[in-house]
């Protein structure tokens, strides 16, 4: 969508040469291999189908059937992530209902089932606060916080959600290793 501002934190258009590109920019940065002098921990944003929101809103949801999703969405993303990238971070955006960062499937399922994703994801800022405030797919800050880790959410870039789940353990709402896992 021309509207969305964020413009910049695109390669393009075109999924062969965005995926052409980012696996050339990971394997530059060390191709996830920390141990190599001067390499950096590359981290693949935003996943996914983030910049086709209604409206060029972040938050809003993106249009997206499941052919246009694999064709045009997932290539670079999978590329990059077979060239060694370590870390993705999800996106504000919701496909189908679902919240990105509160999608199992795209994180437990086609990131690490299929793709055997090895590093970890990590949510944009403050987006699993929006899965309760944004989307209002919770009911409390904690449940969404709880559905982000259910869904293979690792780190919560902006702190308040997360801050939740001691609470939410010892209530017996999420399993202590989700929370040792992540």
């Amino acid at each position: 969508d021309a509207r969305w501002s964020r413009v910049e934190e695109s390669m393009g258009e075109d999924p062969v040469l965005a995926a052409k590109m980012g696996a050339a920019e990971v394997r530059g940065l060390g191709g996830g291999d920390l141990s190599k002098p001067y390499a950096t921990l590359s981290t693949l944003k935003h996943f996914i189908g983030y910049g086709t929101t209604e409206g060029g809103q972040n938050g809003n949801p993106s249009v997206l059937g499941e052919r246009d999703l694999k064709q045009n969405f997932l290539r670079p993303f999978q590329e990059a992530v077979g060239a060694g990238a370590l870390s993705v971070m999800t996106s504000y955006n919701s496909i189908d209902g679902v919240p990105s960062t509160g999608n199992g499937e795209l994180y437990n399922g086609v990131l690490r089932r299929d793709w055997r994703f090895r590093g970890f994801v990590v949510s944009d800022l403050y987006s699993i606060d929006g899965i309760y405030e944004t989307h209002h797919v919770a009911a409390t800050l904690q449940q969404a916080a709880v559905m982000a880790l259910r869904a293979g959410v690792d780190v919560d870039l902006g702190g308040k959600a997360y801050a939740t789940l001691t609470d939410a353990a010892r209530k017996g709402k999420i399993d202590t290793l989700l929370i040792d896992d992540a």
